[in-house]
């Protein structure tokens, strides 16, 4: 089987190109081979058989006490912190359109910004690997 993987979309100031790489480098197993691609057709180009979006639904920085640490972390917008991540990811069959996996992704994951889209994206791909077996 052959996954083409789309940037992720939506929430969030991420570097989408990089989360396109992480995700094509994880969402690799027996059967399965990832590809980047920019779009359906693109896809089937590359004689995919899955599709893979993520959009970002929400992407809030976590509270913390204090309005110091706030401060200081407002100074400075790479400072590792913590995110409230929502995201869902849809793996489509190209042949008919139809959802062949499907995983919400809703939690608390730690870093600067990519870093913890990454955490919430290895989150999602674990399942979704499970549910495409």
């Amino acid at each position: 089987l052959r996954l083409g993987i789309l940037e992720p979309t939506g929430e969030g100031q991420f570097q989408a190109d990089e989360l396109q790489q992480h995700l094509v480098s994880t969402m690799i197993s027996g059967k399965l081979e990832s590809v980047a691609v920019s779009s359906e057709e693109d896809a089937r180009s590359k004689n995919c058989d899955l599709l893979l979006t993520t959009e970002f639904i929400r992407v809030k920085q976590a509270g913390k006490v204090g309005g110091l640490l706030k401060a200081i972390k407002n100074a400075d917008p790479n400072a590792a912190s913590s995110f409230n991540i929502e995201a869902n990811m849809v793996v489509t069959k190209l042949a008919d359109g139809s959802t062949s996996a499907e995983q919400n992704v809703n939690g608390k994951f730690d870093g600067k910004p990519d870093d913890a889209a990454k955490k919430a994206l290895d989150d999602g791909s674990r399942q979704l690997l499970k549910a495409l077996k």
